[in-house]
């Protein structure tokens, strides 16, 4: 009996270290797709900083732009961070499957396009502008109800 129960402690245990071997993984992935060069949110934050130093030559440019990702991959969910913590922690709460099936997703072809799409700047700005009308109409709303909001 004490085989069969130290059997499972370590199978259990194994389950745990491969899970959490998965989640830093998908953890990593996530700070790589976040920032890397061709990532829409880099190319959405680097695009104004580009158009207001068009005097700058293209190499210095690119070595500017591989700086700001080093920065970026250093500083993002930063082993540590509360942020990190936070997302680990979360993820802990899913199975190894489905921290798998997440980090597939976020590697497909069709999550990349619809990352781009997202950071089209018609596409964002409709959708910020879209969140402030809304978040206009709820303000009312609560004012309206007796309700505080901030």
């Amino acid at each position: 009996m004490t085989f069969v129960l130290l059997s499972a402690f370590a199978t259990c245990n194994a389950q745990q270290v491969d899970k959490s071997v998965v989640i830093e993984s998908l953890i990593a992935s996530t700070r790589e797709i976040i920032a890397s060069p061709d990532s829409p949110s880099m190319r959405m934050a680097l695009e104004p900083v580009k158009n207001a130093n068009m005097a700058v030559p293209e190499p210095k440019w690119l070595e500017f732009q591989a700086n700001v990702v080093a920065i970026m991959r250093e500083e993002i969910l930063k082993t540590g961070s509360p942020a990190y913590v936070k997302l680990k922690t979360r993820l802990q709460l899913l199975s190894v499957e489905e921290v798998v099936e997440l980090s597939a997703m976020l590697r497909s072809p069709a999550y990349k396009k619809y990352q781009t799409a997202l950071a089209d700047r018609e596409i964002s700005e409709g959708t910020l502008g879209s969140l402030m009308a809304a978040w206009s109409r709820i303000a009312e709303s609560a004012k309206q109800s007796g309700i505080r909001i901030n």
